[in-house]
């Protein structure tokens, strides 16, 4: 998942104009796996 509301919609662009980042596989465990986000929908930003 990337963060592209700022840089791709309100600057009025659009996400596959930033789709060549290169980035490490998202392994889903780092999120899924922590009891914060047993509840994804609630998790916010600390």
């Amino acid at each position: 998942f990337i963060d592209d509301w700022v840089d791709y919609h309100t600057m009025l662009g659009e996400i596959h104009c930033g789709t060549n980042e290169v980035r490490s596989p998202y392994d889903g465990q780092t999120a899924f796996g922590n009891a914060r986000y047993g509840q994804w929908w609630t998790a916010v930003d600390a």
